[in-house]
């Protein structure tokens, strides 16, 4: 209803916006072929200079399908330019989520130094509203099988290395 709302007002980013949502729900739902078909048309647009809030969110979902889709060269090259596209928008509520699905998917490839990396930038960029002790943070990468328990101690490893060092500040 917001994009049929926005199309009526005029209003091309609502629109934009609306539509982007969608395709955030369909990676949720698990109808990855229509999620994948959006984003790999936007992710274009993104790339041909016409940058969005909503890139590295939509880069993470992709990543995701394409890590569960055995196609680890393309979720790599998505994680790797998430990053980028996070810091650009310079909000953490783009920066925290985006470094900790960069966490747990490197984990779940076996880069643990780099995922720890990922992990500690987050805790320090926010780390009163780092979701990383958060379940529904995690359940994005949740479509990614394999060392998911592992993942999960690295970062609880972490959080709790974090506030041991805050305690210690404080």
């Amino acid at each position: 209803e917001a994009v049929a709302v926005g199309e009526r007002l005029g209003n091309a980013f609502v629109v934009k916006y609306s539509r982007l949502i969608q395709l955030e729900q369909l990676f949720q739902k698990g109808d990855w072929d229509g999620a994948l078909r959006g984003a790999d048309e936007f992710l274009a647009a993104c790339e041909a200079g016409e940058p969005h809030y909503m890139e590295s969110a939509l880069r993470i979902d992709r990543a995701n399908a394409r890590l569960a889709r055995d196609d680890v060269e393309g979720a790599l090259d998505d994680l790797q330019k998430a990053l980028p596209a996070a810091r650009s928008v310079g909000d953490p509520q783009a920066l925290i989520p985006t470094l900790e699905n960069m966490a747990i998917v490197y984990v779940e490839l076996g880069r643990v130094d780099e995922a720890r990396a990922f992990a500690r930038e987050a805790l320090a960029a926010a780390p009163l509203v780092a979701g990383l002790c958060q379940p529904g943070r995690r359940r994005d990468a949740e479509v990614v099988a394999g060392r998911r328990a592992d993942a999960e101690r690295l970062l609880e490893v972490l959080v709790e290395e974090h506030l041991g060092a805050a305690g210690a500040l404080g």
